[in-house]
């Protein structure tokens, strides 16, 4: 009898970590039903016998399965209850063990992922406090075992994953002062393991993480050093290891986020060679047999659009259309399938972007057409960009007076405000000037009334020619960095009402 019961709980797990692999290969329905089938095989266990502790631990973990395959066939909402369902299972066990190590670990792996699950359902500030709840649990794991290397892992993940939720709330600077504590924690590791692989890959990582945080928070030149580092530190394990494919993915990821980066800044060469090599390192990879797996597939089309993407940016056009039907042949024939069916859709969308950019470079007003409404936003705001880039003034100025008619969000009405800018410092002395400058100050005010806060992005060269004009920019820049500076007073003042508890180092 009881070697029946571990068989159908061993076999329940087996699922669970065959779903795993399925969702890493891209096997996302097979996944689900897997994940489904070994959740209620440990249901029916723990139904059995409600008092065993490892039939509950099993049925945590199983739930955890569940959730994440949930979230991958994209039901955030569903995803979520299992992975809090599992938590608070994890959350009696430690109760009743309130001294286990091991306990407090396994709850933490619960925050973490019912963190995971808020990110997806887009609720940062409730993953910031799940994270946060994780990271304490692993923080006195540490304290109570300094020497213990996977405990360190484990806490530097957290932390990373506490910084990622700040930066989608847009909280640069605690995300900065988390996702340097991790970097702290991996390089020493590292340091005290010099000949370890999973070290290096781990400093690799860090430094993906950290210029991720530094990106977000402006600090590009910072982003560019350590993205640049951590894409060295994946060739280096990738030359060791010719068969270290995950070691090869990395790569090309890291190839990746230099390209958007470089992008971001203007290095329209660079950006190019960086979005380039990631193809290419993600087309090597599809040649592997091993590799060829739809999740493979999905990465390389993605990796193409991103090129796309790059080439639209700096007006090769051209380039931008064959790197979309490239992303497109890719997936098309999987058009149905629910992993590759949304980046067919994505490459269609940009293919319809791209011809409204086309059109809107030869007249702005042409993209108020019905057939453009999806797409006329962001196609207005590439174009007035690339016609500020090109000196084309009156162009620019057109496409920005379209964006302002249809803009909504802060970010939209800035690209607005950012666009007239520019037209004014380009006409300078002249009388079109005076109008951009006043419709410059007119659109960053409705950003500002909308919700834009980044007092930095008014210090670009572009904003000198608008303020000798408008007295009124340095009065909206000095409000920016006074809304800014209360949110900050208002984060501490919060915390110091509600302090977290110390933890106390064992005699």
């Amino acid at each position: 009898m009881l070697d029946g019961v571990v068989a159908r709980a061993d076999r329940a797990l087996l699922r669970g970590r065959l779903a795993q692999v399925q969702i890493r290969t891209g096997d996302i329905e097979a996944a689900l039903a897997n994940a489904k089938l070994g959740k209620e095989e440990c249901e029916q266990l723990e139904k059995t016998d409600p008092k065993s502790a490892k039939a509950q631990r099993d049925l945590a973990l199983a739930r955890s399965r569940y959730g994440e395959a949930l979230l991958a066939n994209g039901f955030a909402k569903d995803g979520l209850a299992e992975y809090e369902a599992g938590r608070e299972l994890l959350q009696s066990l430690q109760t009743l063990d309130a001294e286990s190590a091991a306990a407090k670990l396994e709850l933490a792996r619960g925050w973490e992922f019912t963190g995971d699950g808020r990110l997806a359902l887009k609720d940062p500030q409730g993953a910031v406090d799940a994270f946060a709840k994780s990271v304490e649990l692993r923080t006195d794991a540490e304290m109570k075992d300094k020497g213990s290397a996977s405990v360190k892992r484990d806490l530097a993940v957290g932390l990373y994953k506490q910084a990622d939720a700040y930066c989608a709330a847009g909280k640069p600077a605690p995300a900065n002062e988390l996702a340097s504590k991790a970097t702290k924690l991996l390089t020493g590791l590292a340091a005290a393991n010099p000949g370890s692989g999973q070290a290096q890959r781990d400093i690799g990582l860090a430094y993906a993480k950290w210029g991720q945080v530094l990106a977000g928070d402006g600090r590009a030149t910072g982003a560019v050093i350590v993205w640049q580092s951590s894409l060295d530190r994946f060739q280096k394990l990738a030359d060791v290891d010719a068969g270290n494919v995950q070691a090869k993915e990395e790569e090309a990821a890291a190839w990746e986020r230099l390209a958007g980066l470089h992008a971001s800044l203007g290095s329209s060469d660079q950006a190019l060679v960086s979005a380039r090599r990631a193809v290419e390192s993600w087309a090597a990879l599809g040649q592997c047999a091993d590799a060829r797996t739809k999740a493979g597939q999905r990465r390389l089309a993605l990796a193409m659009i991103r090129c796309g993407d790059i080439n639209a940016d700096v007006r090769q056009l051209t380039a931008a259309s064959d790197w979309y039907t490239k992303a497109l042949k890719e997936v098309e024939a999987m058009k149905a399938d629910p992993l590759l069916g949304p980046v067919n859709d994505l490459a269609n969308e940009k293919l319809t972007f791209l011809d409204a950019v086309k059109t809107g470079l030869s007249n702005p007003r042409n993209l108020r057409a019905q057939q453009y409404a999806a797409v006329r936003v962001a196609a207005l705001r590439t174009v007035a960009a690339l016609e500020v880039r090109a000196d084309r003034v009156v162009n620019a100025a057109l496409a920005a007076d379209e964006l302002a008619k249809v803009a909504t969000t802060a970010a939209d009405l800035f690209a607005a405000a950012r666009t007239f800018a520019g037209c004014t410092a380009a006409n300078r002395g002249t009388d079109s000037a005076k109008d951009d400058y006043a419709k410059s100050a007119s659109e960053l005010k409705r950003a500002v009334a909308a919700g834009f806060r980044d007092a930095a992005a008014l210090t670009t060269p572009e904003w000198d020619a608008v303020r000798t004009r408008a007295a009124e920019l340095d009065a909206v820049q000095k409000d920016l960095v006074a809304r800014r500076a209360a949110n900050n007073r208002s984060r501490r003042n919060r915390a110091s009402l509600f302090p977290r508890p110390r933890v106390c180092r064992a005699a």
